[in-house]
């Protein structure tokens, strides 16, 4: 009986211990599959710190993310965070665009390579230039003409005014010639040198009674400075001619008398004629008036930036009263004074 009971004993203890080892060994399991677990669950969390550093970087050199902030203590996960930032990479290049784009648009280059192209460079088209603009430019090229120090310039003048009309039949041919006599009909160099030449003429004469002069003093208007202005203006145009830019200018009309002969524009643009110093042989005047419908002057501007052809248009047309040796009446007269000027530098 002993025997019996220690034999049950064996097997009740027996299967205790079995059981007893068997919660043991799936505690040990179960605290080691938490362990593990708690592990696996923290790798993520680790990589997800890698986001939250970029946005401390576009602060400094507006983008998103910079390789160069990079640190070696990465390269143990080189594969993956190399995965990582070439994704990122995508959205960076595309959000640095937007931001620069602003940057440049706020630059103030653009306007004002617009704003100083137009009125001053070359390429613009002369023939959109204002009335404005061209007198501004005329009246720059001549006062530089008439300063210039060293030159070759060569003028052909001539005048032209004839009897349209006369009371004194007779007289015609007689006042007809005087005033022929009268005109300038010339042809003249002058080799400036410091400023100053003596011209002469087809013959290599000395011309002016070899007076020396200034170009001032004879280019037009003679003896005074160039000066236009938009009241004194008409017309004002640019043309462009191969490599030349062509102005040309049309004055205003203008009157005179015998007793008042200036015509205040056409004597600060061309010149003008004055009966009062003409002497007109076998005539005397007593009365002339004059009207000038509208000088023209037009300057040749060459590649230089310089005046290279000068010419000036000066009609008129007019009447008046004169005796002619025992002849008096009265007549109407027309006809015009033109010169060219051509310069070398």
């Amino acid at each position: 009986m002993k025997k019996e009971w220690k034999a049950v004993i064996a097997v009740v203890l027996s299967v205790w211990l079995f059981v007893m080892g068997f919660e043991l060994g799936s505690y040990k399991e179960k605290k080691n599959f938490k362990k593990n677990n708690q592990t696996f669950v923290a790798a993520p969390v680790t990589s997800q710190t890698l986001p939250t550093e970029a946005p401390s970087t576009p602060a400094e050199d507006s983008t998103l993310f910079s390789f160069d902030d990079i640190t070696t203590d990465t390269q143990a996960q080189s594969d993956d965070l190399q995965a990582l930032l070439t994704t990122m990479a995508v959205p960076e290049t595309t959000a640095a665009q937007p931001a620069s784009a602003p940057a440049t648009a706020a630059t103030p280059t653009a306007p004002a390579t617009t704003a100083t192209t137009a009125p001053s460079a070359p390429k613009t088209d002369p023939a959109k230039l204002s009335k404005a603009d061209v007198i501004k430019a005329m009246n720059a090229a001549m006062r530089t003409l008439k300063s210039e120090k060293n030159m070759l310039a060569h003028k052909t003048e001539s005048t032209k005014i004839v009897l349209t009309e006369c009371s004194a039949k007779a007289a015609v041919g007689l006042i007809n010639k005087a005033l022929e006599n009268a005109g300038v009909n010339e042809t003249v160099t002058y080799a400036f040198r410091d400023g100053k030449a003596v011209g002469t003429d087809e013959n290599g004469k000395a011309t002016d009674g070899g007076k020396t002069v200034s170009p001032r003093d004879v280019i037009p208007p003679a003896e005074t400075d160039f000066e236009v202005s938009a009241k004194a203006v008409q017309s004002a145009t640019a043309q462009r001619s191969g490599n030349d830019i062509v102005y040309t200018v049309k004055l205003v009309p203008e009157k005179t008398t015998l007793q008042s002969p200036v015509p205040p524009y056409n004597a600060k643009a061309i010149g003008y004629v004055d009966f009062s110093k003409r002497e007109l042989t076998g005539v005397t005047l007593e009365q002339v008036n004059i009207t000038y419908p509208g000088s023209v002057i037009t300057a040749t501007i060459g590649s230089s930036g310089k005046i290279t052809k000068l010419t000036a248009y000066l009609p008129l047309q007019g009447d008046g009263a004169a005796k002619v040796t025992v002849f008096s009446g009265t007549a109407k007269f027309s006809g015009d004074v033109s010169a060219t000027w051509t310069f070398q530098y």
